[in-house]
């Protein structure tokens, strides 16, 4: 018995079961990578990171266990670079937090050791195969060492440094981008005079100019392609009849964004801040009086930031390598893995019968179970060609492309095939559309307990659930929400957000609750406005239901509520994307929690605001603070009225909180499928908004 589970044929069943566990997990860790844009779960999280951390390991295990085998089967060689292939997929996940980008050294010597034996493993097996498939495993060896290189080159690729080198370039010609075009007043509705990097920058001479050595770029007509160069283009494919609502020109826009923003990343100055028509772009431009401008501008912003993700986590070929490059060695492979997969259906033979588990139409089961893989990797690959395909990064390329040769506008067949590959679309790859949702009032007497395993071995990498710390269910951000923000920037171009009482002044309040604005730390401002704005709902919902209400009451109720309970998550789950210190918002969360559980935890929701209204207490805890804050907001003489203002406040204090210079912050956010308040910050820095202080208005 015991001989039978160490003969061959036991360890050649084990090997295949092994390759086939690793391919798998290789497969789902690329398929499920791909959507992960849209997962905010983290649970969900830490299962693609323990997957993400487990794949390399796996593979040098499996290929460990071929080594040591003994089995002299030429197919081990075969299934060692399939695995490697997959390993070092050309568009699998390549990071999946910014430290793994910056410990790519870590990275450079795995693959170093992988490539050494996996070469060591094709050289020992090599003598054991057909020597009509001798010459497509040698070249799939090449192409292995090839492909798992550039898993090296993309996590080099995003570290800080080379970063810093890229953006470099763009903070320096932004310096003097304004000096373009002095002769034509910038027109940001049609992008005139806008000359906003897009493609090209990097394969044109550099000039520096003494003695500040300012670099400059040799602008021309057919390499370097702008924003303006786009929005001038006469070609049909961007025209009213080609491109009707603009979408390539946006996604051409969100790619030059894209680059602007990354220089906030590396700790460059955006030199183009202060300039009036930076304010214009945004405010006259994105947010112009079109109907849907709330809508067109967000979908910019989310492109925008669906590229920066692709920059940090992903490795599309325009990021690292040129599209030639790629799209031969995608061909290169696809050809030789067929003749590998066509040599092994014909010529392979087991050593000894020995080894022929089972035969199907009179070939090994080892044939079928190598072609089986063969054809997964074929496929693999020309379904990330696909996708590159179907990318926002290939639109752009195509598009640049064809501003570029003025010569291909008269050839309709080239419009044709171009606006066809760029109408192309595999799946939804946007970042998720959704707000978080925390109510204090409801979760206060939440406790966490350890349900499973599984809960507890996840809570050691997603950090543990503390005491009040459950999320609502999240809501997908409504446009009132978008159209309410949008609105506040039209109306007040001029003027920095602040936290709330530029929005009370305007209202003729200020005097009653301005106090609710000055207090300790913005973490409990935000706190103090969310229960109030609970206790308002709660309200509502029980004295104002039969009421017939305005549309804007209703537009203002459904502002103010998600964007309160959307502050009040960020307080609670992600404290490094508000002003103060992240480790000092944690306190007072816990602390407004253990308060509110103490005074509420035993009643039901409409008997918690019963007791706040009835409430006496002059304590200045948070919850004592925001049932004041309450009765004063019930106690105004219209509902219409009170719904304005507390919906004129969320606005300016979801826009206040906003600017930041924590960029890394909102880069990790990303990973997590990205934040709303990551979409303000971004909007407002190409408005040159880019912090809270007095300087920062223009």
């Amino acid at each position: 018995m015991l001989d039978n589970l160490y003969s061959p044929k036991a360890k050649l069943i084990r090997l295949e079961a092994l390759v086939l566990l690793a391919t798998v997990l290789l497969f789902l860790l690329i398929i499920f990578g791909s959507f992960r844009r849209r997962s905010s779960n983290t649970v969900i999280q830490a299962v693609v990171s323990v997957a993400y951390t487990c794949s390399t390991f796996l593979v040098f295990y499996t290929v460990g266990q071929m080594q040591s085998s003994g089995i002299n089967n030429g197919l081990l060689a075969i299934w060692a670079i399939c695995l490697s292939l997959v390993l070092g997929s050309a568009i699998s996940i390549s990071a999946y937090g910014l430290e793994d980008n910056e410990n790519w050294k870590k990275n450079f010597a795995e693959n170093i050791t992988h490539l050494f034996i996996i070469g060591y493993l094709v050289g020992t097996y090599l003598g054991h195969t057909h020597s009509s498939f001798r010459i497509p495993v040698v070249v799939l060896l090449i192409l292995t060492g090839i492909r798992v290189g550039e898993r090296t080159d993309v996590f080099q690729g995003a570290t800080k440094t080379n970063g810093q080198k890229k953006s470099k370039l763009i903070a320096a010609y932004m310096k003097y981008e304004s000096e373009l075009t002095p002769q034509d007043e910038p027109d940001p509705t049609n992008m005139r005079g806008y000359n906003y990097l897009v493609y090209g920058e990097d394969q044109v001479g550099l000039i520096y100019e003494a003695p500040n050595c300012l670099l400059r770029i040799e602008i021309t007509d057919r390499q370097v392609i702008t924003v303006n160069k786009i929005w001038r283009c006469t070609g049909g494919l961007l025209s009213s009849s080609g491109d009707p609502e603009g979408r390539l020109k946006d996604i051409c826009l969100s790619f030059a964004l894209f680059k602007l923003i990354q220089r906030r990343f590396s700790g460059y100055q955006l030199a183009e801040s202060s300039l009036q028509k930076t304010r214009d772009f945004v405010i006259r431009g994105l947010l112009s009086n079109d109907d849907d401008a709330h809508e067109r501008a967000f979908r910019v912003i989310e492109v925008e930031l669906a590229f920066l993700h692709d920059y940090f986590y992903t490795k599309y070929p325009l990021i690292f390598v040129s599209e030639k490059f790629m799209l031969a060695m995608s061909a290169t492979l696809l050809i030789f893995l067929c003749w590998s997969g066509v040599s092994v259906m014909k010529y392979y033979l087991s050593p000894t019968t020995y080894f022929n588990l089972i035969t199907i139409g009179r070939k090994s089961f080892d044939a079928i179970f190598t072609l089986i893989i063969v054809v997964a990797i074929a496929l693999l690959e020309l379904f990330q060609i696909l996708l590159y395909v179907c990318s926002e990064w290939a639109k752009v390329s195509l598009v640049c492309r064809y501003v570029a040769h003025p010569s291909w506008h008269d050839k309709p067949w080239i419009t044709e095939m171009i606006k066809h590959l760029c109408h192309l679309k595999v799946f939804d790859r946007v970042l998720q559309n959704k707000l978080g949702q925390y109510s204090l009032l409801e979760h206060c007497d939440y406790k966490p307990t350890a349900k499973n395993m599984l809960y507890c071995m996840t809570c050691e990498m997603v950090g543990k659930t503390r005491a009040g710390q459950k999320q609502s269910k999240r809501l997908k951000l409504p446009r009132e929400v978008k159209k309410a923000v949008v609105r506040w920037l039209r109306l007040n171009h001029d003027a920095l957000p602040t936290n709330g009482i530029s929005s009370l002044q305007r209202n003729g309040v200020s005097a009653q609750l301005s106090w609710a604005c000055n207090l300790e730390t913005h973490a409990q401002v935000i706190l103090v406005w969310h229960i109030a704005t609970s206790q308002c709902e709660i309200h509502g919902s029980r004295v104002e239901r039969a009421n017939v209400t305005s549309m804007e009451m209703k537009d203002n109720q459904v502002v103010a509520n998600s964007l309160s309970q959307y502050c009040a998550y960020l307080v609670g789950f992600v404290p490094d994307l508000l002003p103060d210190n992240s480790f000092d918002v944690q306190l007072i969360f816990d602390d407004a929690v253990k308060e509110a559980s103490s005074q509420l935890g035993t009643l039901n929701l409409d008997q918690r605001f019963q007791s706040m209204m009835n409430q006496s207490d002059t304590s200045q805890n948070v919850v004592c603070r925001g049932a004041r804050l309450g009765k004063q907001l019930i106690d105004m003489e219209t509902p219409e009225m009170r719904w304005k203002v507390m919906a004129e406040f969320w606005v300016e204090m979801i826009l206040f909180l906003a600017p930041s210079d924590n960029a890394k912050a909102h880069a990790e956010g990303l990973a997590r499928g990205g934040e709303f308040i990551t979409h303000l910050w971004a909007l407002l820095s190409h408005a040159g908004i880019l912090g809270r202080g007095a300087s920062c208005i223009l």
